[in-house]
């Protein structure tokens, strides 16, 4: 008898462990989808915020070309438009139109990276090669301010990296620099080797950062600062940076040592 409620207590402790031990899993699965809703909801609201901003960016240069083109039609009905007149404001429609795409472009980009969790394909790259290219690209933009490009890098610096990601990387970095540069300043690429990564400097000596900003750089949320210029951007461009590098299984990070000390921007990829 002794025996038999012996037994049965020791399947009542069984099945209380076994339950205790399927609530303790359930709790655990619980905590960790609030976990991924919270994130959800975080992703969301920076969507939506990125959202709002660009609807706002956006309305200003189309209102503009709205009123110009009216001011054009006008023109042409009284016959007070002359082909210089109508030139230059075909040209002030034209770049506001393109700054406009870049704006929705970049944007697209950005969100499509933060969307699709999916590492892409790296191969031995070349890395001198890839900053040539891009710094051709901006060479008209740097020209503009007599801002000095200078590549450099080693012809045998080879890393694992997506082309395409990386090119795109540094020319928003080396763009980023030429405008927040002043006139006759200077923008260099350089890199080295550092155990099993290579490091990538992208550095200007231009107006540099304050700790505040320095710390949230790469989560303005689509807010941009006039260049030394008034040069203006998407306010994307470094946060597609990160994404990209950190979907290529880099980091980087942004340096300086304040304002009008220039800004250094630190990529880490894999060597090859």
């Amino acid at each position: 008898m002794k025996e038999s409620i012996s037994n049965e207590n020791s399947i009542s402790d069984l099945g209380v462990s076994n339950y205790e031990e399927k609530l303790s899993q359930l709790e655990i699965k619980n905590a960790l989808l609030e976990k991924e809703l919270k994130e959800k909801e975080k992703q969301i609201n920076i969507m939506l915020k990125n959202i709002s901003i660009i609807c706002h960016d956006i309305k200003g240069p189309i209102g503009s070309i709205v009123g110009l083109t009216e001011i054009m039609i006008e023109d042409i009905k009284e016959g007070r438009s002359n082909k210089e007149e109508t030139i230059e404001q075909c040209k002030i429609i034209g770049e506001t139109c393109s700054k406009s795409t870049n704006l929705v472009t970049d944007f697209f980009t950005l969100t499509m990276l933060q969307k699709d969790n999916i590492n892409p394909e790296v191969f031995v790259t070349q890395l001198k090669d890839r900053v040539d290219d891009q710094l051709s690209l901006l060479f008209v933009s740097a020209d503009l301010k007599n801002i000095s490009l200078i590549n450099n890098i080693k012809d045998d610096i080879k890393i694992m990296a997506n082309e395409n990601m990386l090119n795109m990387a540094i020319r928003n970095l080396v763009s980023n620099a030429i405008k927040f540069t002043k006139e006759g300043g200077e923008v260099s690429v350089s890199s080295y080797t550092e155990n099993d990564q290579t490091v990538i400097a992208v550095k200007d000596n231009g107006v540099g950062l304050e700790s505040d900003i320095l710390n949230n750089i790469f989560n303005n949320g689509g807010e941009t600062t006039p260049g030394t210029n008034g040069e203006k951007g998407t306010g994307f461009g470094l946060q597609i940076c990160k994404e990209m590098i950190e979907r290529m299984g880099g980091t980087i990070e942004a340096q300086s040592e304040g304002l009008d000390m220039g800004t250094t921007f630190i990529i880490k990829l894999p060597s090859a």
